[in-house]
């Protein structure tokens, strides 16, 4: 059992010893990953699960661009940009971010830190509220 505090929140799971980060639970070295993605590519584009394979090892491995496994293209520039952000641990600008919750459209600084599955939302902390937030990347017009 592991148990970390964030803030004031515990967080307690079960997790085999050695194995806290995905990275080292499946590990690839930079040539594994890109002949990984080269047999993937191969697969006919008809097949449903291709696509997924390719969200999954893009978003592990830098041996791919994120971009070419994104179905929406218009957000495929922004998921470029928050994923870097992750990688060299940068704060961005969301610009024109629409929320849900306020009906309102403004800029937000954030320090982006993980994306959920296939990159639908990005788990950032706010800096404006000083807490972790979801956003969905489909709300945000520019990452700056």
């Amino acid at each position: 059992m592991v148990n970390k505090l964030y803030g004031n929140v515990y967080a307690m799971g079960k997790v085999s010893r050695g194995l806290t980060d995905f990275k080292k639970l499946i590990y690839f070295t930079d040539e594994e990953a890109y002949l990984a993605a080269k047999i993937i590519e191969g697969i006919d584009n008809n097949n449903a699960l291709k696509r997924d394979l390719q969200r999954k090892l893009a978003s592990v491995y830098d041996c791919t661009s994120i971009a070419n496994y994104i179905d929406n293209p218009a957000n495929a520039a922004n998921i470029e940009a928050l994923n870097d952000a992750i990688k060299h641990k940068k704060q961005v600008v969301l610009r024109g971010y629409a929320s849900a919750h306020s009906d309102e459209t403004r800029d937000r600084v954030v320090e982006p830190f993980s994306f959920t599955a296939n990159m639908i939302d990005v788990w950032a902390y706010d800096v404006e509220n000083a807490e972790p937030r979801m956003f969905k990347v489909t709300r945000i017009h520019a990452v700056e």
